[in-house]
């Protein structure tokens, strides 16, 4: 079941490889106000340097659905990934029906009791930042141009927020793949 009441935004292809948009109404109580990423591209297997503020207007109810939507530009236009379970958990463009109840229960991890920011629904109303993180990314065969809108609603479908993530990725020791050089080789 589809998140209501969320509008949906497309990011251009451009000559940036790492942008977002907030794809909802100005009014929505959540909107993303900074998300920065380097490298540009993304490396596959490297760390990245990221910053993150998100400011919440409103507190926050205990069930919040979600949609994701994840893309791949590949032959001239954006493929949706599908959802899949990996190891048990829904992964790719998926529909959840409660994100609280998929977040863990206990403490939260020291970094974000450090930095002031909750892991447990309900959300206080308040801004959330991260600045200058580092993270490994994992190596993956996945390559190229990609696209992720996260839309969230509360239980009545009222839209609490909408972002749209555009992103290259690569790795420094993939080639791209020729797929006209494959198809010669097997003709």
């Amino acid at each position: 079941t589809p998140v209501t009441g969320v509008q949906t935004c497309a990011l251009p292809i451009s000559e940036a490889q790492f942008n977002y948009t907030n794809c909802g109404a100005s009014s929505d109580p959540v909107q993303v106000t900074v998300l920065e990423v380097s490298p540009s591209p993304i490396v596959l297997g490297e760390n990245i340097t990221f910053s993150v503020s998100v400011n919440i207007a409103s507190d926050l109810p205990t069930t919040i659905a979600a949609n994701v939507t994840l893309e791949m530009y590949t032959f001239g236009k954006w493929i949706t990934i599908p959802c899949v379970n990996v190891s048990g958990i829904q992964t790719g463009s998926c529909h959840y029906q409660n994100v609280c109840a998929l977040l863990p229960s206990g403490s939260c991890p020291a970094i974000l009791n450090e930095l002031g920011i909750p892991c447990h629904c309900p959300f206080d109303s308040g801004t959330y930042s991260v600045s200058n993180m580092t993270a490994l990314v994992p190596k993956s065969p996945l390559n190229g141009k990609f696209r992720a809108t996260v839309s969230g609603a509360d239980a009545s479908g009222n839209p609490l927020g909408c972002v749209s993530i555009f992103a290259t990725i690569g790795s420094d020791d993939s080639e791209e793949v020729d797929f006209q050089q494959i198809g010669r080789a097997h003709v």
